[in-house]
This record gives structure tokens, C-alpha cells and sequence, in this order.
């Protein structure tokens, strides 16, 4: 993925190469190796689908705890044992990201976070159905833990896919490319149970 950014930037003749090669890292020489990286990225269908598929599952995870709470208080479940499910999600996470890593490094990146979605898929919809403290203990425990592994799973799949050199780059714009998803899916969560007035709508939408 380096080559061709860094061929479009340095051209053929020796004064684009000494323009690149001679300017320090944070000078126009790598400001247009950046730039020349994120058009290449962003020409890239497979960097796409591994950007959308993990802010995907980084938003729903976001949501999940913006609203973990109200929905655990409107199951009936007292406000000071509902914030135990936060705490124990965020808990897991660190778990989760040790789980993960370990996949990734046995099975592949893209192989973890496909497993990963796959798994949440499935605990949403256990979420969906509601139920009593414990349950609900359980459900978040394992959302918490898939949650806190999409990174590693994630940052395996680009250093394997773009090289160790591409790697902060890729993973940079991966990162601002979920932003909208981190910040928008609170918001739908929450406009589609002010809509419906309850949260299974938007629990199945983030399925």
C-alpha cells in the first residue's frame, strides 16, 4: 500500500526524489506523502469495508453504554445495580482486548473481527429480550469484552493488510472515518426510543 503513495509523490525525475527524501518528516515532503497515502487509502474498497465494519461495531458498542443504564432503570432494575452493568462492560473490555489480541495473533485479523461482530450480533439480540439483573450482568460482561477486543483485532488486520510502515496512517484514518459513527449512534439510540418510546426498535437496527 506504501509503494504506490510514495511513487505518485516522489515521480520519476530526481528532484521530486530529493524533495521527499530531503525534507524532514513533518515538512512539505511528508505532508505530501500523507496526502498521497490517504488518497490511495481512500481509493481503496477493502480499507472501506474494514473502516465502515469496525466503526460499525465501535458505534453500536457506544451507544450500548450511553444507554446501558436508562435501559436497565426502565427494566425495573434499581439505578445503583444498573451502574454496576457499566462497570463490569467497561471491566471486560480490558479482558476482551487480551482475548482478542490472542486471535488475531492464532487466526487473523480479519478472521477476529469477524467473530467479533458475529458474537455481538448475538448479544444484542439477547439484550433485546430483556430479562433480570443477572442475565442482563452476563449479556454486558461479554458485550464489554468483544467491545474492548475491536482494537486489537483491528490493528492487527491493517499492520497485516498495509505493512508496519503504513501502519499509523491507516489506523489514523480508520479512526477518524468512525467518528461519526461514535457520535451518531447515541443519538439514533436515543431519537429512536424517544420515537418508539422503547428501546427494542434501536436495538435491532444496531443488529
Amino acid at each position: 500500500a506504501g509503494a504506490p503513495g510514495a511513487q505518485a509523490v516522489s515521480g520519476n525525475g530526481p528532484a521530486h526524489h530529493a524533495t521527499a527524501a530531503g525534507d524532514p518528516p513533518g515538512g512539505h515532503g511528508g505532508a505530501a506523502l500523507d496526502r498521497a497515502g490517504s488518497r490511495h487509502l481512500l481509493g481503496d474498497v477493502h480499507f472501506w469495508i474494514i473502516a465502515v465494519a469496525s466503526a460499525l461495531i465501535l458505534g453500536a458498542g457506544t451507544a450500548i453504554v450511553t444507554h446501558l443504564l436508562p435501559y436497565a432503570t426502565d427494566l425495573g432494575i434499581e439505578p445503583r445495580r444498573a451502574s454496576v452493568l457499566l462497570a463490569v462492560s467497561g471491566g471486560m473490555g480490558m479482558a476482551g482486548s487480551f482475548l482478542f489480541g490472542w486471535l488475531s495473533d492464532r487466526f487473523g485479523g480479519a478472521t477476529a473481527l469477524m467473530t467479533n461482530a458475529l458474537a455481538q450480533m448475538i448479544f444484542w439480540l439477547f439484550l433485546w429480550h430483556g430479562g433480570t439483573f443477572w442475565p442482563l450482568f452476563i449479556i454486558s460482561a461479554l458485550i464489554g469484552t468483544c467491545g474492548g477486543g475491536v482494537v486489537s483485532a483491528l490493528s492487527t488486520l491493517l499492520s497485516v493488510r498495509y505493512g508496519r510502515e503504513q501502519f499509523s496512517h491507516t489506523f489514523g484514518l480508520a479512526g477518524l472515518m468512525q467518528l461519526p459513527f461514535n457520535f451518531g449512534a447515541p443519538l439514533l439510540m436515543g431519537f429512536l426510543f424517544d420515537t418508539t418510546g422503547g428501546y427494542g426498535a434501536a436495538f435491532l437496527l444496531h443488529v
